[in-house]
């Protein structure tokens, strides 16, 4: 991830023209107002959070066998879904019940083979 998104923002901002600047305008919004102390506190929390969130991830693959720990991010799919639902108040659809019950069955073939 160290090497990998730098190396992707190079690439956006040399294949389109305005991405730089679309990106640097995005800073200024973080900026100005009562609300901009709120604004980077929320942005830290939420970069520090991933990273934290990347780091168990990762030390949990070191400590576990790759093909169990793998099933378990299958498995977080599903559980984001329904979270959203419960969440953000977001419809479930039919198309995404479907997909949550396809990788629910791919998960469960993978573990009785």
């Amino acid at each position: 991830a160290l090497v990998f998104t730098p190396a992707a923002f190079l690439v956006l901002f040399a294949l389109d023209n305005t991405a730089l600047h679309q990106t640097l305008s995005s800073f200024g919004t973080l900026e100005g107002g009562d609300e901009s102390m709120s604004k980077w506190a929320l942005l830290v929390s939420a970069t520090l959070t991933g990273f934290v969130a990347l780091a168990l991830q990762t030390l949990g693959y070191q400590c576990e066998e790759a093909t169990r720990a793998s099933m378990m991010t299958i498995v977080e799919i599903p559980f984001a879904y329904l979270l959203q639902s419960i969440v953000f108040h977001d419809e479930v659809t039919p198309l995404g019940l479907a997909g949550v019950g396809l990788i629910a069955v791919a998960t469960l073939l993978n573990v009785l083979h």
